[in-house]
């Protein structure tokens, strides 16, 4: 069998102290990945400053645990926000407590010390962009804009 990939806002990280976790997520899922093995993703519980945040890998029982801190605005905003007011709510057929429309403060995304409000017109295009050109793959995308951009001129002078 295949292993299994959870992503979740938060994991819980066994510290081998014996002291159990029990979220309903957690109980749920933890026997199918210790018996088929498998990798969990999500948020460390800490908060910290941008420059500081760390990703952390820890192997346990066969289960990869790969977790990452949030800056305090992301904690706020997407965490406190997105995650506790509208996708808990959803999930647990309580749509009396959810809040859709306080702001769009969570759709955002953060690389090298840049925000990029994925709300605001062309906001995911530019973020997509931002990390593309961070990536591995720089040249070929610089390429493939440059080609892009080379056609629709083109295009455009023709008609």
């Amino acid at each position: 069998m295949a292993r299994l990939v959870v992503i979740s806002n938060r994991v819980s990280v066994p510290s081998g102290d014996g002291a159990k976790r029990a979220g309903g997520l957690e109980v749920a899922l933890r026997p199918a990945l210790q018996h088929n093995g498998g990798v969990w993703l999500g948020w460390s519980g800490k908060v910290g400053a941008p420059g500081q945040l760390e990703t952390r890998s820890v192997k346990h029982k066969n289960v990869e645990y790969v977790v990452t801190d949030l800056s305090k605005v992301d904690f706020q905003e997407y965490y406190n926000g997105f995650a506790n007011r509208v996708l808990w709510p959803i999930l647990h057929y309580r749509l009396d407590l959810a809040e859709f429309a306080r702001r769009e403060q969570y759709l955002a995304l953060e690389s090298t010390d840049r925000r990029y409000d994925l709300g605001a017109r062309y906001g995911l295009l530019t973020a997509q962009l931002a990390l593309a050109l961070h990536g591995r793959d720089r040249q070929q995308v610089l390429a493939d804009l440059v080609e892009l951009l080379a056609v629709r001129e083109l295009a455009s002078t023709a008609q």
